[in-house]
């Protein structure tokens, strides 16, 4: 209700890619040009600049994530490679993926990665050596045509996003069975509206207007 405030915000202009963390306390901001990347923690009142780095590998940023507390990316590169980067440590190859979607769990280090030519969905945890990775699921569990993820905000479970057919499988982190909710409608998306319980799933501008 009321006219947004806008604050403008201490950061270089021309950013290409923007990720906000799930519990959206911090973001990180891509540059290209320059191969940087500017992470905001303290969102939204006590918004301060955590970080500027730059990342060094083969190709450019395709998709981009970061944790709640601002101290962690994901980054997969054009090149297939997905990157877990700390905060003043050393950037390593989590995997492999092809038009990857990423996301970190709430409050959390750990993170899970999609990968939309296989349907394989994973999970990193920070405390593990990288490439270990955590099969979540993929074709098995109804994993189809993959066009986004995201987590739960209690963290228990991860919701994919399908085409085709349209809906959303919904893969247990605590070993449940995976649930699938098929949908009559264009799946774009899985954007969250609200604390992470609420989702738009159609893409934006279409009517109905369809969420989970």
């Amino acid at each position: 209700s009321g006219s947004p405030d806008m604050v403008a915000l201490p950061v270089p202009p021309g950013s290409g890619r923007v990720a906000i963390s799930p519990s959206g306390t911090a973001a990180a901001l891509y540059y290209a040009e320059t191969g940087s990347v500017t992470v905001l923690t303290g969102l939204p009142e006590n918004l301060s600049v955590n970080r500027n780095s730059e990342i060094s590998f083969a190709g450019t940023v395709a998709s981009l994530a970061v944790s709640d507390d601002g101290a962690t990316l994901l980054a997969a590169s054009t090149d297939g490679a997905v990157w877990r980067i700390p905060s003043g440590g050393v950037a390593r190859i989590l995997t492999q993926a092809s038009s990857p979607s990423l996301g970190f769990l709430f409050r959390s280090a750990d993170a899970v990665i999609a990968d939309a030519a296989s349907g394989a969905v994973v999970m990193s945890r920070s405390a593990d050596p990288p490439g270990q990775l955590i099969a979540l699921g993929g074709p098995a569990e109804g994993v189809s045509r993959l066009v986004a993820l995201a987590v739960s905000s209690d963290n228990r479970s991860v919701l994919v996003a399908n085409s085709e057919p349209a809906g959303v499988v919904r893969l247990s982190l605590e070993g449940g069975a995976p649930v699938s909710t098929p949908c009559n409608c264009r799946v774009a998306a899985l954007e969250p509206l609200g604390g992470g319980e609420v989702f738009r799933i159609s893409p934006p501008g279409e009517t109905p207007l369809w969420l989970l």
